[in-house]
């Protein structure tokens, strides 16, 4: 029997309806899996970042135990033989951790150029450094209060003519990061300056001389040439009092309010990596001199750990 040629057109429509509805269902049921499996992945990097940071967290706290029983042996001395200072690594079951450290008041504290003493401590540095002498006269004026430029100097007049165009800080450097951004330094000059500096509240000028570089050390010791200092810094048999350092090489005692055996500033710089990832953690840490107390100052993530500002010089050598 031949059908109705209207139920034939009824029947070939509610066929195509079937077609289209189980597609678009597939289409769905396609596109929900899509979104669970991007789900789950992001979900799963979530959980990775999460375990290489507390990775690195838990490097952090070794840190600071060590820090504190360093404390606890009472010693006044914060040599090169500390525990805290050795790097160390560890490897296992697909995860690497590995940690630097460093006093970072073994080094020339950037935000301290209120005095006459501290100016010329920076300049001899830049003088060993071979860099412009006047660059210690942009830096204080970019952290001072005041608008008015020092001899060889500079403040909101010259860095508006500057790309881009800004305006002094009149405020401390968060970090020795930031040390561009107010003075007229090539990237060699940077590269050259920022493992001697570190950015430490204004009011703090001592300097671990059992730690410091050469070049730190020799600001020191203002009526020497530096060449002379050189070869007495980061002693293997650290000096145990400001007047050992004196007795040693009467030319520190001019300074002698600034030289220090022990440290009450210390960074610590981790790298992570674990599950086809890494993390960087890096730390600003204060140890209060007469309680042992530790505060975390800063913590900065996502550092490159290849290019961490280690002194490293042949100096003392």
């Amino acid at each position: 029997m031949t059908l109705p040629r209207a139920a034939t057109r009824q029947s070939g429509l509610a066929l195509l309806t079937m077609l289209l509805v189980a597609a678009l269902v597939a289409l769905l049921a396609t596109t929900l899996l899509v979104q669970q499996d991007r789900l789950l992945t992001q979900a799963g990097q979530v959980d990775r970042y999460y375990l290489r940071k507390a990775l690195a967290q838990g490097e952090e706290a070794r840190f600071l135990a060590e820090l504190r029983a360093d404390h606890a042996r009472g010693e006044p001395v914060d040599g090169m033989d500390a525990p805290w200072l050795q790097p160390r690594t560890e490897a296992e079951a697909g995860v690497r951790i590995e940690r630097r450290s460093r006093a970072l008041d073994a080094l020339l504290n950037i935000n301290n150029l209120a005095t006459a003493a501290a100016l010329g401590r920076f300049q001899r540095l830049l003088k060993q450094l071979e860099l412009d002498p006047n660059l210690a006269f942009q830096l204080a004026d970019w952290i001072d209060a005041d608008e008015e430029a020092r001899p060889g100097g500079a403040e909101d007049g010259f860095y508006w003519d500057q790309d881009p165009p800004r305006r002094a800080a009149n405020t401390p450097f968060p970090t020795e990061s930031a040390i561009p951004e107010g003075a007229s330094l090539s990237q060699a000059a940077w590269l050259k300056l920022r493992p001697l500096v570190a950015a430490l509240p204004p009011t703090f000028e001592q300097v671990n001389v059992n730690l410091a570089p050469p070049e730190v050390l020799a600001t020191l010791a203002p009526g020497l040439e530096p060449n002379q200092v050189w070869p007495l810094a980061q002693p293997a048999l650290p000096w145990t009092s400001v007047g050992a350092v004196i007795g040693s090489q009467a030319a520190f005692a001019p300074e002698e309010g600034v030289l220090a055996t022990l440290s009450q500033f210390f960074e610590s710089f981790i790298l992570v990596e674990a599950q086809g990832g890494a993390f960087t953690l890096r730390s600003t840490i204060h140890r209060d001199p007469g309680s042992g107390a530790l505060r975390i100052m800063s913590r900065e993530l996502g550092q490159d750990f290849s290019t961490w500002p280690a002194p490293a010089s042949d100096k003392g050598e």
